[in-house]
């Protein structure tokens, strides 16, 4: 008998092993918004913790790194697909990947993946549709990289206390956002058009376990939540209920080819803060990767926020003074400080300008005087050489308007300059003629102006 039980123990032994079929253990619910409906797929999150028990976590001690801003958003610039999780529980892949599309769109233009090969991924490492864990994940993202994106990848990453407002900011801040998975309540899937609050109370279900990417803070102190092609802003009361968890990544990914990150840090500094605040020494070779810190960056523009509708952008090409500055479009002819006034003042001496007509047949408008008729008399120039010297200008051009009541009607370029005011109404001048006769009467001393004359 021990013969025969010891011979069948070798047969199975020796039997070919029968591969497993893959399995789904995913969850799929419909999600209605204000576009129309579609399926979400989750996974079942009680088996997802009970795996996550058991890992040794450690936690970013936020204490030992600067304060981050109030508010930021670097997830402003970058747009989120959905990456198939309409179709599997992939939802943890499509939230690193959704990780990768923050560092990168924050330094120009996002990394891309191909679908097929992100589901040939997913599948493998779920073995079937069932979700993945974070050791899923963490393995992918350092052991192997992203998709077909292999510069995809992290050096090591830190747990964060979900439910502490500083860890959250500090390290979305400093090292390009974090990784959250909780449970979603069924209040949520159905309120989750873009910009809509994910808040307390609610009932949370354990079968709808979800994995998303946090890329911001608003004023209020919600954190921006990256899901299903879109974003909410969950409440840091909504954190505490839903069951959460999370940790943030160090990556190459986070800095651009001079070696700083969008927050203005170099990765020598940021190396520093993520030794200090609890995570693994950063490998010389990885820095190395980059040219050295060099003089002090200029202090980082602000985080990119929302833009409110119909804003306008000033660019200033260099500081301005203190003073009052008056902002026109680029293309608009700017006049000297009180050129309007002088212009108004002008306009009411002589009135709107307007094109001389030709001149007809001459007739004299006086037909005698003490000199006999007035007939074939030189015009004169009206030119103030040819008024007598003590004849003031006020004189002069209320004679030219009183000969030109038609000046009245035409109206004057509102741009038109001082300068060019002044020589239109000169030239207007030395274009009219005056009859000896009419310039004789208006001045009223002939005689002193006959006396010079030939």
């Amino acid at each position: 008998m021990k013969k025969l039980l010891a011979l069948l123990l070798l047969a199975f032994l020796a039997a070919p092993s029968v591969a497993q079929e893959p399995t789904v253990t995913t969850t799929r619910l419909f999600r209605k918004t204000t576009k129309g409906e579609h399926l979400v797929t989750f996974y079942d999150h009680a088996k997802y913790a009970a795996r996550m028990n058991k890992v040794d976590k450690v936690y970013l001690n936020a204490k030992a790194l600067p304060p981050a801003p109030a508010t930021f958003d670097f997830g402003a610039k970058v747009e989120y697909p959905m990456l198939l999780n309409d179709q599997y529980g992939c939802c943890f892949y499509s939230s690193i990947c959704h990780h990768d599309q923050t560092m990168t769109g924050n330094l120009g233009t996002q990394s891309q993946f191909d679908l097929n090969v992100f589901r040939q991924r997913y599948l493998a490492l779920s073995g079937g549709d069932n979700g993945l864990s974070d050791e899923d994940v963490q393995g992918e993202w350092k052991g192997r990289y992203l998709a077909d994106v292999k510069d995809a990848k992290i050096i090591d990453w830190l747990y964060l206390n979900t439910t502490d407002s500083l860890s959250i900011t500090a390290g979305m801040y400093w090292f390009g956002g974090t990784q959250f998975t909780f449970t979603v309540p069924q209040a949520w899937i159905n309120n989750s058009d873009t910009g809509d609050i994910w808040d307390a109370p609610t009932y949370r279900n354990n079968n709808n376990g979800h994995a998303v990417h946090w890329s911001g803070v608003d004023t209020n102190g919600n954190y921006k939540l990256v899901t299903w092609g879109t974003y909410v802003w969950i409440t840091p009361a909504g954190v505490r209920v839903c069951n959460p968890s999370g940790f943030v990544v160090f990556s190459t990914r986070w800095f651009n080819i001079k070696g700083y990150a969008p927050n203005g840090k170099h990765i020598t500094q940021l190396a520093a803060m993520w030794t200090a605040g609890g995570g693994k020494t950063i490998p010389a070779s990885v820095i190395a990767q980059f040219p050295p810190i060099g003089p002090t960056p200029p202090n980082p523009p602000d985080p990119p926020g929302p833009v409110p509708p119909g804003a306008t952008t000033i660019t200033l090409s260099k500081p301005l003074a203190a003073g009052t500055y008056q902002v026109v479009p680029a293309d608009a002819e700017v006049l000297p400080a009180g050129t309007k006034a002088k212009i108004k003042e002008l306009l009411e001496i002589i009135g709107p300008l307007q094109k001389q007509k030709p001149e007809g047949k001459k007739t004299s408008m006086g037909p005698h005087d003490e000199y006999g008729p007035i007939v074939g008399r030189e015009s004169i120039p009206l030119d103030p050489s040819n008024f007598p010297p003590d004849m003031p200008i006020e004189q002069r051009v209320a004679w030219w308007k009183a000969t030109h009541p038609e000046a009245k009607s035409q109206p004057l370029a509102d741009k038109a300059k001082e300068e060019v005011v002044l020589q239109n109404v000169l030239a207007e001048l030395r274009r009219v003629n005056l009859r000896l006769d009419e310039f004789e009467r208006r001045v009223g001393n002939k005689e002193k102006h006959f006396a010079s004359k030939p």
